[in-house]
């Protein structure tokens, strides 16, 4: 019985792990991540912003990329960033018109 409960589980958890989103990046070389979220519009998400410390700019300062998705994980916009090596997202909200993030 135990064996038969064991196996339901994992086939049930394994048929829910198929329908996960996913989101790929082309020509990336390396990349570190400094924040990752959801962007909150009322009391539902609207998206998700990811922002990746790309390369150096100069001594203070570091490229970035922000990049925006929707709900389903579809690009909306990219923007490349200088700004100082330091800092990262610390959370982001949507008005429907207007995108609000705080850097820390």
């Amino acid at each position: 019985m135990k064996k038969l409960l064991t196996f339901s589980f994992l086939t049930i958890g394994f048929l829910f792990s198929i329908n996960a989103q996913k989101l790929t990046f082309d020509n990336i070389g390396k990349v570190y991540v400094r924040s990752t979220g959801p962007i909150i519009s009322g009391k539902e998400v609207s998206g998700y912003y990811f922002l990746y410390k790309l390369d150096k700019a100069d001594k203070k300062n570091a490229l970035f990329q922000l990049t925006f998705t929707d709900a389903n994980l579809n690009k909306v916009a990219e923007k490349e960033i200088i700004m100082l090596s330091n800092n990262y997202i610390d959370n982001a909200s949507f008005d429907g018109e207007y995108i609000y993030i705080k850097f820390l």
